[in-house]
Formats: C-alpha cells, structure tokens, sequence
C-alpha cells in the first residue's frame, strides 16, 4: 500500500505522539535520573591562554528558558588570539519536554543579526568521537560574527534542533535520562578577516574546553 506525502506526515506526528505519552506514562512511576554535574558558575575561568569574564544573561532570555536550568554566559580574551570567544551554555539535568533543546536563533546577543550563511561542520576533540556543530555566519550593520554550537542530551552530541526532540522522547525511555544544553560559541569576524580565520579561533576554543566540559554537561 502507498500512502501520499501528507499521510506520512501524518503518521510520523502519530507516532512521536504515542511515543510522547508512553514516556510521560514510565517516568510516573519512573522518575528520570539526573546525571551528576557541576554548576556552571564553577566552570573554570582559565582555560588553557584564554581568561574569561562573566557576563549577565538578558533577562528576556532568561524568562523563555525559565528557571529550571541552569545558564553560563562568559566571554573568553587571549593574548595569543585576535579576538574573544564568547560562551554559552544552557544546561537542564532534568527536562521533561526537552526544554533549552531551540534554535540558538531564539537567543543569540542583542537585535537586528540577519544570518548570511548557515551550514554544518564535524568537530573533533582530541580522545572524543567526532560530532556534527551548527555553523552560522551572522551580521548586523557591518558587524559580523562566526557561532558554533551543538545540542548535548542523553550523552548524545548533535546539531539539528528536530533530532533532539526525537532523541529526548527515545532517551527518555531507553535510559530514562532527560538531560539536555545548548552550547554556543560567538566569535566576531574581524575587518580583514575571514569566516575560516575566525572559525579556526573558535574551533581552538572548543578543542580547549573539550575535556573539561563533561564535568558541567554529562556524556
């Protein structure tokens, strides 16, 4: 039997729907775990050449999270490095519809970015299995900047938005984690500088922290 587009549609929606209530159903009588972290704001401030400083979350980003999870937003300066990093995390050890798992489009700084170039890359940090980052090239008046970033949930490390609300319903289930973050990484792209430069500088950064993060984010 074929079935039309739509039909298809139509069951898949069916389906993470009868998916979605069977996991409400277990963690009932199941409650999820909550894998053992740190809180961010122990996140180290010197990582590797690069020192950090703390900076406030806006308050409006702060009201669509909520106040479940908890947040880190730093920028990162090198002597060695043509300009800062900024990092920013948002972590949830326990969700129960995979909040925090949006578009870092909902949250990125300030107003009127237009975004000129969107992609995917793979990320390889030394003694860690490659994954796949979100790559975006953003602007705003003759301001650009380069941002990297991945979702983390249930050990798993993935870019797209959409796979993460289908692993947090299978997560859910199969180990009975609903863990999830957001992690984002800004660069500015530089007058005279190109988008590889920056994301060289960014991807350094990444590899830096990459050891470390676990302890604040679990696999």
């Amino acid at each position: 039997m074929k079935f039309s587009g739509s039909m298809l549609r139509f069951l898949a929606v069916m389906v993470m729907l009868a998916t979605t209530v069977a996991a409400i159903a277990i963690r009932r009588y199941n409650p999820p775990l909550a894998p053992k972290s740190e809180k961010l704001a122990n996140f180290p401030m010197i990582m590797g050449e690069w020192a950090g400083k703390d900076v406030p979350l806006d308050p409006e980003v702060v009201r669509m999270l909520g106040t479940n999870g908890d947040y880190l937003t730093r920028v990162y300066f090198s002597t060695h490095a043509a300009a800062w990093v900024n990092l920013y995390i948002a972590y949830f050890g326990r969700s129960f519809s995979g909040e925090g798992i949006h578009s870092p489009k909902n949250c990125l700084p300030g107003s009127g970015w237009s975004f000129l170039d969107s992609s995917y890359m793979t990320m390889q940090v030394p003694g860690r299995p490659s994954w796949q980052v979100g790559r975006y090239v953003i602007a705003n008046g003759s301001a650009r900047q380069l941002v990297l970033y991945w979702y983390h949930a249930g050990g798993r490390k993935y870019a797209s938005e959409y796979a993460g609300k289908l692993y947090f319903i299978t997560d859910s289930i199969r180990s009975n984690r609903t863990d999830a973050a957001l992690v984002r990484i800004v660069t500015p792209i530089n007058s005279g500088e190109t988008p590889g430069s920056a994301e060289a500088r960014a991807v350094s950064f990444i590899r830096e922290i990459g050891p470390t993060l676990p302890r604040f984010v679990p696999d």
